[in-house]
């Protein structure tokens, strides 16, 4: 499967890397998802190990949870592109299908306003995760490439380290082990913008499908309102039928895009807004600490960015599906017979459904969800500052 259109070459590469894109060999698919799984999930063990032995430390413990966490999202979303392999690919066929049945020029436009906007989500996404991943490998490199030239004052380097317990010497092996973390943290990178790249391509094509289906309910008007094409009832007929089908089409693809995605967002949203606390407080804690600061604090804001650029795309998902009512009210449906009237009727009451991201099967993913996320965080962040 080859998607012609430019929009989606990065979604092909990036799932190419991981294994999951369908044109790859079984060979090629099984070493790259255990290459990528290997990695990110070989950081438990020495953070469980690390949590183990410093139990009594309330700080380091609060700081290993935000790591263990980090590393859970990663095994999230690879798993879930992984488990959902063959929807995953079901859906890039409806995308490429899609493009082949509209052939009206303010409908593709639609396709491709939608679609372009998904590319610079996409970009912006990448943007955020890749800035903070940089700055990670920089304030636990950039102090060692200084103390090779400026004697190193007196202490430990392990606290450039992630909150690992490897059994082994961490002075000694110091760099091996500065080289294995910072290859984790951007290989779990990799992995964010892997799976939800994918994600805002879905909505975004979903979007673009709702958005044609009620560009083409408007331009029915410009059927019932031409003088010598007034009486041509069939033709108005055809449209309507045609609009409902593509529609019933949307419903499809947002349902399956919703089943795909809806654990998997009870899971990162759950996670998401525990390691958050978590982050907060470790930033609040550290403030006497530059690197600690800027790291934990940086981290903090990229889960405040990635939970926006989440709910985002949902919220816009939701006010383009409720949409469609207007388009349809926005024909000249007054102009036409009774029996199309009650075709246009029947597509009203239809297009009263909202299509929707689920939080498992509690919330819907929105821009009030994430408020209420971020209110709730901050408030749990408050009080264990309080309590410690």
């Amino acid at each position: 499967m080859e998607l012609d259109h430019y929009f989606y070459r990065i979604n092909q590469g990036l799932l190419s890397a991981c294994g999951v894109w369908p044109l790859l060999s079984k060979r090629q698919k099984i070493i790259r998802r255990f290459i990528f799984f290997i990695i990110d999930f070989s950081n438990f063990p020495p953070l469980i190990a690390y949590a183990v032995y410093n139990w009594r430390d309330a700080d380091a413990l609060s700081d290993c949870v935000t790591f263990i966490a980090s590393y859970s999202l990663g095994i999230i979303k690879i798993s879930t592109i992984i488990i959902q392999d063959k929807k995953i690919q079901y859906l890039f066929k409806q995308i490429q299908h899609d493009w082949s049945v509209w052939s009206s020029e303010p409908q593709v436009q639609q396709l491709e306003k939608f679609a372009e906007e998904g590319k610079s989500l996409n970009f912006i996404y990448t943007v955020a995760v890749c800035t903070s991943a940089s700055s990670y490998t920089f304030l636990t490199v950039a102090p060692q490439i200084y103390y090779l030239f400026v004697q190193r004052p007196n202490g430990t380097r392990e606290s450039f380290l992630s909150p690992e317990e490897f059994g082994i010497d961490n002075e000694k092996h110091f760099y091996l082990i500065l080289a294995f973390n910072n290859l984790s943290v951007w290989i779990n990178s990799i992995i964010y913008i892997i799976v939800d790249s994918t994600y805002f391509t879905f909505v975004q094509h979903a979007c673009g499908q709702l958005g044609a289906v009620g560009n083409r309910f408007e331009n029915i008007k410009l059927i019932s309102c031409n003088g010598r094409e007034n009486n041509n009832d069939s033709l108005r007929f055809e449209e309507i039928y045609f609009c409902i089908q593509r529609y019933k089409k949307a419903l499809k693809f947002t349902s399956l895009l919703n089943d795909l995605f809806s654990v998997y967002f009870f899971l990162i949203v759950g996670i998401s807004a525990t390691n958050l606390v978590f982050a907060s407080l470790q930033t609040v804690i550290n403030l006497d600490k530059f690197n600690e600061t800027v790291k934990y604090g940086n981290y903090g804001l990229l889960l405040v960015c990635l939970l926006f650029l989440n709910s985002f795309p949902a919220q816009k998902l939701m006010d383009h599906s409720s949409n469609i009512s207007q388009n349809i009210y926005n024909s000249c449906w007054y102009e036409m017979p009774v029996s199309l009237k009650k075709s246009l009727l029947f597509a009203l009451m239809r297009t009263s459904r909202i299509c929707a991201i689920n939080i498992g099967k509690f919330y819907v993913l929105s821009m009030q969800t994430f408020a209420s996320i971020v209110r709730t965080t901050v408030s749990l962040c408050m009080l264990l500052l309080s309590i410690r």
